[in-house]
């Protein structure tokens, strides 16, 4: 009996063990699969996350390139203004500048016209019309301002008086000049040193040598390259003393009896803007 009651305890207690054991165990596993949920849960949550940043990060960068090129193109209207400002205000320089000029060659004009030793009438030069033969110039005053044909007309520049040549035609605000390089235009001169006279004569051409002719061969030996030419006084139209031109070439042809002698105009057609009309010198408006 004490044998079997012996073993029915260590049974019981068997049982219980065990029982305990299954227990501890299904807590374990209880706990186990909280935390295993969990960690997934968690891990869940990371890559989401990580999926939200990049996508933010992505449309984050697409938004700022956006407003780059927004910028950009804004920058661009801005510089392309700026640009068309910055081109028009050098043009208005460029203007201005040459307003500047202007006014000093217009007040370098009335002082000369001041000092000049005969009644002048200063104009501008407003068309030129060269030719082969024969060429003209157009000037802003006419017969309001007291200009008459064969009125001389010179011109300064370099500082020195230089003859320019005489009205030919008059209308009431323009005037019609012919210049000394037209061929028909022929002007009674003389040499300033050794006194010879001649006549002056145009060749056609603003740019070609005037022909000084009339010089005996025989005054050869008194020239020299560079003498000065100007109007002796012997006609009704230019005074004396004007500046022509000095000489450049002589030439002594063995059948004439006369040198043949190029002169250099003092006056340089191809930059002239300003001349002076010597008006009431003349007697005779229609002799050249």
């Amino acid at each position: 009996m004490r044998t079997e009651a012996y073993t029915t305890q260590s049974n019981k207690k068997t049982i219980a063990v065990f029982v305990g054991l299954m227990i501890l165990g299904l807590v374990g596993m209880l706990l186990d699969g909280r935390s295993a949920a969990d960690s997934l849960q968690s891990g869940g949550v990371t890559v989401f996350g990580g999926l939200q940043r990049s996508t933010a990060a992505v449309g984050a960068f697409f938004s700022e390139t956006v407003a780059s090129i927004h910028e950009l193109s804004r920058l661009r209207e801005q510089y392309d203004m700026l640009a068309e400002r910055l081109h028009g205000m050098e043009e208005n320089m460029a203007d201005i500048e040459e307003l500047y000029r202007e006014n000093q060659r217009l007040r370098e004009a009335l002082q000369f016209s001041s000092v000049l030793q005969y009644q002048n009438e200063p104009a501008q030069i407003i068309a030129k019309d060269p030719g082969n033969l024969f060429g003209t110039l157009s000037i802003n005053k006419g017969a309001a301002h007291g200009l008459r044909p064969g009125d001389p007309v010179i011109a300064i520049q370099d500082g020195r008086q230089g003859l320019v040549g005489r009205i030919m035609q008059t209308g009431r605000f323009t005037s019609i000049v012919q210049p000394m390089f037209d061929t028909r235009s022929h002007v009674a001169a003389r040499l300033q040193e050794t006194r010879l006279e001649g006549i002056v004569s145009g060749t056609g051409r603003p740019d070609s040598p005037l022909q000084l002719q009339f010089i005996p061969q025989r005054a050869r030996s008194d020239l020299r390259t560079g003498d000065v030419v100007v109007t002796s006084g012997m006609s009704q139209i230019f005074p004396p003393g004007i500046l022509v031109g000095t000489i450049v070439s002589m030439q002594a042809m063995p059948y004439e009896s006369s040198l043949t002698i190029e002169l250099g105009p003092i006056i340089d057609f191809n930059r002239l803007e300003l001349v002076y009309v010597l008006t009431g010198t003349n007697s005779d408006g229609g002799e050249s």
